[in-house]
C-alpha cells in the first residue's frame, strides 16, 4: 500500500499550522508590545474609541495577518496591497484624527511586515 503521507508532507503541514498559530496569537501580544515601546496608547484603554470597536479592530487585524501569511506562501504580492489599502479606504474617515491615524497605520505596518516575516520564514522552512 502507498501512503501520499510522507514525512516530508507532515513536516510542510506542520511548519504551515505552526506560522499560522504564530501569527494568529504570539503577533497579536508582540504587536502590542512593539506599539508600546514605540510610544503609541492603546486606543482601546483611551475615550477615542471604545472597546467593541477595539475588539473589531483585533479581528481586522487577525483577518489581515492571516490573509497576507497566505498570499505570501502563493506568491500573490499584489493582493497584499489590496488588503492593506481596503483597509485604508474603510478608516479613512477616522484618520481626521492624527492619533488615531498614526496608531492604525504603525499597527497595519507592523502587522502585515510580521505575517510577511512569518510566511517568508515557513516558505523557506518548507523549500519554496
Amino acid at each position: 500500500m502507498n501512503s501520499s503521507l510522507t514525512p516530508a508532507a507532515v513536516t510542510t503541514v506542520q511548519l504551515f499550522l505552526f506560522g499560522l498559530l504564530l501569527i494568529l496569537n504570539e503577533a497579536n501580544i508582540f504587536l502590542r508590545y512593539l506599539l508600546k515601546l514605540m510610544g503609541l496608547k492603546s486606543l482601546g484603554r483611551s475615550t477615542e474609541v471604545d472597546q467593541k470597536e477595539y475588539n473589531t479592530g483585533r479581528i481586522i487585524g487577525l483577518l489581515e495577518r492571516i490573509f497576507v501569511f497566505l498570499f505570501v506562501l502563493l506568491n500573490q504580492y499584489t493582493a497584499i496591497g489590496f488588503i492593506l489599502a481596503a483597509k485604508g479606504v474603510t478608516r479613512f474617515k477616522d484618520f481626521e484624527s492624527r492619533t488615531f491615524a498614526e496608531y492604525v497605520l504603525v499597527g497595519t505596518l507592523l502587522s502585515a511586515l510580521l505575517a510577511m516575516s512569518v510566511g517568508y520564514l515557513v516558505k523557506w522552512g518548507m523549500g519554496i
